[in-house]
């Protein structure tokens, strides 16, 4: 019971922060470079790799095969469809963080053999409904923080076909209250953010009616009527 709360805790951090493990967890600033990551994984040494820096696509050929590795995480690394192709042989890989990457429905493709991923940390993306459904390939995904212009409301209905899916946070998705009636039938749901969508404010208040048990922020904010907000002091 105390590792299930001390758990969610940590997930709860992470979809705040857009981090990819506990913050207490992440390499500083001055982690050691991609290369002396590469080796300590290979060596046995580690399990992640933390990259605040750019990446080369070429250099990403290096983590083919990786298959201890756990947890990935590149900050500002603009990985592309053709990039993310090197990353399907990470079949231990629980957490994946790619940030400024524009990532399309074949980069999405690319990744649903990940079938131990729990955390998918995408903001930065371009795919569509298409590919979001693709993404019910992966029977383990608790964690879904997404952004892409190219997903509607219909999209949303992939969701339901995610049974561990607890924590989601949509950013530029201009998802409407349609959207939201779809969100609050998934029940296993804990926590919802929302960033610049197109959702009403009365939207928000049938949501909030429907799922009283729903931790929620909407840009950023933790909503006013949440009635969890007294739930989840570590958010404020």
């Amino acid at each position: 019971m105390i590792f299930t709360w001390r758990r969610n805790l940590i997930l709860l951090s992470i979809l705040l922060s857009g981090g990819c493990n506990h913050p207490a967890e992440i390499a500083p600033p001055d982690s050691p470079s991609f290369g002396k990551q590469l080796q300590l994984v290979r060596n046995g040494e580690a399990d992640q790799i933390v990259l605040t820096t750019e990446i080369d696509q070429d250099e990403l050929r290096n983590l083919r095969e990786l298959t201890s590795l756990r947890v990935l995480c590149l900050e500002n690394g603009y990985v592309t469809d053709e990039g993310v192709v090197h990353l399907r042989g990470l079949s231990n890989l629980e957490q994946l963080k790619l940030w400024k990457s524009p990532l399309g429905d074949a980069g999405i493709e690319a990744l649903t053999g990940l079938t131990n991923l729990r955390l998918f940390n995408v903001p930065d993306a371009q795919f569509t409904d298409q590919a979001l459904n693709l993404l019910t390939q992966l029977p383990q995904l608790e964690l879904l923080r997404i952004g892409s212009p190219n997903i509607t409301d219909a999209g949303i209905d992939s969701l339901q076909a995610m049974p561990n899916l607890r924590f989601l946070h949509l950013i530029n998705i201009p998802i409407t209250d349609a959207a939201l009636i779809k969100i609050a039938r998934l029940k296993r749901l804990e926590s919802l953010y929302l960033d610049h969508t197109q959702v009403s404010d009365d939207g928000i208040e049938q949501l909030l009616q429907s799922r009283p048990d729903l931790h929620f922020h909407i840009n950023q904010l933790h909503h006013e009527n949440d009635p969890q907000q007294h739930e989840h002091p570590q958010q404020k």
